[in-house]
């Protein structure tokens, strides 16, 4: 995926968001308030209530239009700093966790053959322990970022075909 294209996707989930077009308005909206306050100012002097009505109405309206924006755009770039990290963690997560189950498989043979047996099912209990954590972890990262576990997945079992024939 090419940078521009990335930009371009960012550029569209933002401008057809609620909080977009809401804080879009609303900044909008107490723009205009302002302009239209300054324009009846000139034409006749306004009571202290009147003065203290419109600057809360347009203080509330910029800030709270301020403040959807503000969200939206910390949510958009939260996310896109949050992948750059999340993708290599999930990686070597994944790593972890079949480097695991290789080491769960051979201390199961080792069971198998082996007459000292109580000794390697300590081990092997604490293997099987680590790898619901690292299961678990992965799972989480899932939570995080979908579509981009399922591209590493599908990527690494490539690979893990290619070796299988390789060898």
């Amino acid at each position: 995926m090419s940078n521009k294209f990335i930009k371009n996707k960012v550029k569209r989930k933002f401008f057809f968001s609620l909080d977009a077009i809401f804080g879009t308005v609303s900044i909008i909206f107490s723009i205009g308030v302002s302009i239209i306050f300054i324009l009846m100012a000139s034409i006749r002097e306004f009571s202290s209530l009147e003065n203290t009505f419109f600057q809360i109405f347009i203080t509330a309206l910029a800030v709270g239009g301020s403040f959807l924006w503000g969200r939206k755009i910390s949510q958009i770039y939260s996310n896109k700093t949050i992948k750059g990290y999340a993708r290599p963690a999930f990686r070597r997560a994944s790593f972890l966790f079949f480097s695991l189950i290789r080491l769960n498989n051979n201390i199961k043979e080792e069971i198998q053959t082996n007459k000292n047996q109580n000794s390697l099912e300590k081990f092997q209990a604490s293997v099987i322990e680590q790898i619901y954590i690292s299961l678990d972890a992965l799972e989480d990262w899932r939570d995080i970022i979908p579509e981009d576990v399922k591209e590493i997945e599908q990527s690494m079992e490539k690979r893990r075909k290619s070796l299988e024939e390789g060898v």
